[in-house]
């Protein structure tokens, strides 16, 4: 005799135990904002060490870097998630350059862009150097456990049309392909009144 409370599985035909639900890590998005020009990191220049010596391998433009590098661990290190993400995780790099004087009238309309200028700059910084230095930065800044955690990457060279040469770095995690982008803004919260 059976009660309400017993479970056979014997006489369940197909009975299947359903999959556990996914473990979806928490909605946060990082954002973080570095003004000046953007730094490259991957050129790599030896030298003999005096004290040492041997030869010492250092980034080409090292000190540029370093000073650089900081500031965007700083900037992300303001918004850095609770826990680091350990999952996949999508990045957008936006690199804002100075436009060229070239680009700009000299006549009677000085200041004005010319009518031929670019819309998008075809040269600047290398901007798959830039990204290696910003997904390092972000390990240091503890926002992912480490950069092979980056699964997408968009990255994009804008000119700045006056307002400043500056990086912006988003971050979020994604849980499957092709996941919408959230909206990116370009606000930079400074926090509490200082």
């Amino acid at each position: 005799m059976s009660t309400l409370f017993d479970d056979d599985w014997d006489t369940q035909p197909n009975r299947v135990e359903p999959p556990p639900e996914p473990v979806r890590p928490p909605t946060w998005l990082g954002s973080a904002c570095v003004w000046g020009k953007a730094q490259t990191q991957g050129s790599k220049r030896g030298f003999v060490h005096p004290h040492l010596k041997r030869v010492v391998i250092v980034d080409d433009n090292d000190k540029a870097l370093k000073s650089w590098r900081q500031e965007i661990v700083d900037a992300m290190q303001r918004t850095k998630p609770s826990r680091v993400l350990d999952c996949a995780v999508a990045v957008s790099i936006l690199i804002y350059q100075q436009r060229p004087q070239a680009h700009y009238r000299t006549d009677a309309q000085a200041g004005e862009l010319k009518p031929n200028a670019p819309l998008v700059p075809a040269a600047g910084r290398d901007i798959d150097k830039v990204a290696h230095a910003i997904l390092d930065a972000g390990q240091i800044a503890c926002w992912w456990t480490n950069d092979a955690r980056v699964a997408d990457q968009r990255l994009r060279r804008r000119y700045d049309d006056g307002i400043g040469e500056r990086t912006w770095v988003w971050a979020w995690a994604i849980s499957k392909p092709d996941q919408p982008i959230p909206e990116l803004d370009e606000t930079i919260d400074l926090g509490e009144d200082r």
